[in-house]
């Protein structure tokens, strides 16, 4: 996540008036300047989503369906990004593998993605929420993370809870660095639970 200390930025992104030839290269556009990713997606479903994104967290919700494969292959290693994701399916099907692990959560739930481990993601008429943050970050107050990789959590696991409605109530841009950094503090508290 390449983010200076005190930017906070928030986008839309959509490709409802993209030709549908430009659908699928603009997606993967988007994620390319975060994450290297394979991205296979229906180029005659439009996608829409909104990301804020400061020092430290990213979070995105994909306000329309997604229907798309998405990998991350060992080659794609190289790239050097060491954050994780969790994954909080609102609607549709998704299925998630990495390492031995293998998951298809309901909505609700969430699933925990490590950047710095290959994975694949089958994402079919999906919406969600995620957010992402630095791997060192939750390591240092949680026990092996990458173990948690690809892992269901169900919806009504209390912390799991807490964390959605934070992530959703939060507001597309913090002005106040300082409550910033206490926002991302509290995200990485909840999700080290």
């Amino acid at each position: 996540m390449t983010v200076s200390a005190n930017d906070y930025t928030s986008l839309q992104f959509s490709t409802r008036r993209l030709p549908v030839s430009r659908r699928t290269s603009a997606l993967r556009e988007l994620f390319d300047r975060s994450v290297q990713l394979e991205i296979e997606a229906d180029p005659d479903t439009p996608v829409e989503m909104e990301m804020m994104l400061a020092p430290g967290l990213r979070r995105a919700k994909m306000l329309s369906s997604l229907t798309a494969r998405m990998s991350r292959p060992a080659s794609m290693l190289a790239d050097g990004e060491d954050t994780i994701c969790l994954i909080m399916k609102t609607g549709g099907n998704l299925a998630i593998e990495q390492g031995r692990q293998e998951s298809v959560p309901q909505a609700g739930d969430g699933v925990l993605l490590v950047y710095r481990e290959p994975a694949v993601l089958q994402f079919s008429e999906s919406t969600y929420v995620s957010v992402r943050v630095p791997f060192a970050a939750i390591s240092s107050l949680s026990k092996n993370v990458g173990a948690a990789a690809a892992l269901r959590i169900p919806r009504d696991v209390e912390a799991l809870s807490l964390l959605r409605a934070y992530v959703e109530s939060m507001p597309l841009r913090i002005a106040d660095p300082h409550l910033g950094k206490l926002s991302a503090t509290h995200i990485y508290d909840l999700l080290s639970l």
